[in-house]
């Protein structure tokens, strides 16, 4: 069972009670057996992480790092456990998660990007929030690096890919006992550690780019056929260094045998191993087109994907989503909330009431995040507006919608999760967007599961 549950624990820690209405429990089983759960596991997996937002040394790229990263990956097979601008709690619950589902047969990815720090040889990651100004702090507030790579090889999984995008700049330079950059780490059999420069050195954040200097060339490089993984970190070396010969690179590998990202010559057709990068752009491009718009409640978007790429690999569903779209509005409610039957026999809304939701309605959309678009949450709504917009709906619709009672929001969460410290899971980060996870802003609905 997938459990969908956007912003709910964020709504309540702010008390905007404009989205209860659209409590977001999905209660649908949609069907993936154990063997198949089996095989993702025992296939490609990788956590992504990207922090940006620091109260003292904010920098520029590192979400659209990891978020490109996660896409790209995503392409190549891999399932992606993903935060941006995480607390320290929110990176050990990642790190959690991320190894539960590696096995001896997987092959595992972690990458972060953002500040990072060393004292005494260790490498520490920096979470958003974290207050740190002496190195004994450094140590007990920050993610030791080792602590993954110690995790890898306690499971013995055949390959695990290290990626370190960290050296940015020094957030403590002048401080006693960091060092500057990154320092060198030993990883198991079958691993590659890849830092975005030499140990000691600093790296380019690129702040006239949408990505760091290094992460430019990876996400580049990443996608393409026929390159070991070696050939792949040479590439993304001499693209680095072309732009800024300051800034070199650097690799630990004790990987054996051969593996590639996008498949290697002899598991490719020739002709896939010299597609042109202008090809694999192509294809890069159609992807997050897709993936911006996949869980959109406006048809116009689907419609604005087909028209680009009427052929394209995810036409089928973009067809699919479009025709559920035309069901709804033939039956007159094209912009009501969708609904999920609970086994109480009460129906619920599967997500919150939508910027593009609220628009039709009431004519103005008031959320401070307007340019998240149609699809995010509506906020900054008054109860007297909520109430405003429950009669216009039922005036229109003939129905009889209201928010939920108490209980029944405890009813949605209980669902399927006997047991359960939230909702049909026992880590809250898989299931909700909440401070330690969300960033500065709000998210599309429907992205969350569990």
């Amino acid at each position: 069972m997938h459990i969908w549950f956007n912003d709910f624990m964020s709504m309540l820690n702010s008390r905007k009670v404009a989205q209860v209405l659209f409590a977001v429990c999905l209660l649908a089983t949609l069907g993936v057996n154990q063997a198949d759960a089996e095989k993702i596991r025992g296939d490609r997996l990788a956590l992504v992480i990207g922090n940006k937002d620091y109260p003292q040394r904010p920098l520029i790229n590192p979400v659209n790092d990891a978020r490109d990263i996660k896409a790209a990956l995503e392409q190549v097979g891999f399932r992606v456990v993903y935060r941006e601008n995480a607390s320290l709690a929110s990176m050990d619950s990642a790190v959690r998660e991320f190894v539960r589902n590696l096995n001896k047969d997987s092959v595992g990815v972690f990458y972060y990007s953002g500040h990072g720090a060393q004292a005494d040889g260790n490498n520490y990651l920096i979470p958003v929030g974290a207050d740190i100004e002496s190195k004994s702090e450094l140590k007990a507030r920050a993610y030791d690096a080792a602590i993954i790579l110690g995790e890898m090889q306690e499971i013995g999984n055949r390959v695990n890919i290290v990626i370190i995008d960290a050296c940015r700049n020094n957030p403590y330079k002048g401080s006693k006992g960091f060092g500057d950059g990154m320092a060198t780490m030993t990883g198991p059999k079958g691993s590659i550690i890849a830092y975005s420069t030499a140990p000691g050195a600093v790296a380019d954040d690129n702040t006239s780019g949408r990505n760091g200097l290094y992460t430019a060339y990876l996400k580049k490089y990443l996608l393409q056929p026929g390159l070991s993984i070696e050939e792949m970190f040479k590439k993304v070396r001499e693209g680095v260094v072309a732009e800024n010969q300051d800034q070199v690179p650097w690799e630990n590998s004790s990987i054996m045998g051969e593996f590639c990202f996008a498949g290697c010559r002899h598991e490719i057709p020739s002709t896939a191993a010299e597609m042109p990068v202008a090809t694999l752009d192509a294809v890069a491009t159609e992807f997050k087109f897709w993936d911006s718009v996949q869980y959109s409640r406006n048809p116009a978007d689907f419609r604005a994907y087909l028209s680009q790429y009427p052929n394209g690999r995810y036409a089928g569903l973009a067809n699919q989503r479009l025709s559920s779209f035309e069901s709804r509005k033939s039956s007159g409610c094209y912009y009501c909330p969708e609904m999920s039957l609970l086994p109480t026999g009460i129906l619920m809304g599967k997500y919150e009431v939508t910027q593009g939701q609220w628009r039709v309605l009431m004519g103005a959309n008031p959320s401070k995040f307007s340019d998240c678009g149609d699809n995010c949450p509506v906020e900054n709504v008054s109860w007297q507006d909520i109430q405003s917009y429950i009669q216009k709906l039922n005036n229109q619709t003939g129905k009889h919608y209201r928010l939920p009672s108490e209980q029944e929001w405890y009813q949605a969460c209980q669902a399927g999760s006997a047991g359960a410290e939230f909702c049909n899971s026992n880590n809250i980060d898989s299931i909700a967007w909440h401070r330690g996870n969300a960033g500065t802003s709000p998210h599309p609905v429907g992205k969350k599961t569990s």
